[in-house]
């Protein structure tokens, strides 16, 4: 069986369906096209070494009258600030009983 030359049309087209887009890209997950080809992008990296509690679902980045940056992630369980390469939980306490109180003063 010969070898055929396969020729894309560069870049993403999503203005009809994936088969009205003959030779051409439809839907893509982290790649670029260089020279009319697609290439894939190396992914995620972390931003921290540090971890957190829960699922990140936001993140509100800021700037105090300083002008230092901080992070604000909220998870489904807790809200953290990032400064630097820290994370300070932040997450108002929602009720206490004599108990915990006790606790948290230890």
């Amino acid at each position: 069986m010969p070898f055929s030359k396969f020729v894309f049309k560069p870049g993403i087209n999503k203005e009809g369906t994936n088969y009205s887009n003959e030779g051409g890209w439809f839907d893509s997950d982290k790649i670029r096209f260089r020279k009319g080809r697609p290439e894939r992008i190396g992914g995620w990296a972390k931003n921290s070494s540090n971890s957190f509690i829960g699922t990140c679902r936001k993140i509100h980045v800021y700037k105090d009258a300083d002008q230092i940056q901080y992070n604000l992630l909220g998870t489904h369980k807790k809200l953290y600030v990032q400064q630097g390469n820290n994370f300070y939980d932040i997450t108002p306490i929602r009720s206490t009983t004599q108990q915990e109180m006790l606790l948290l003063q230890q």
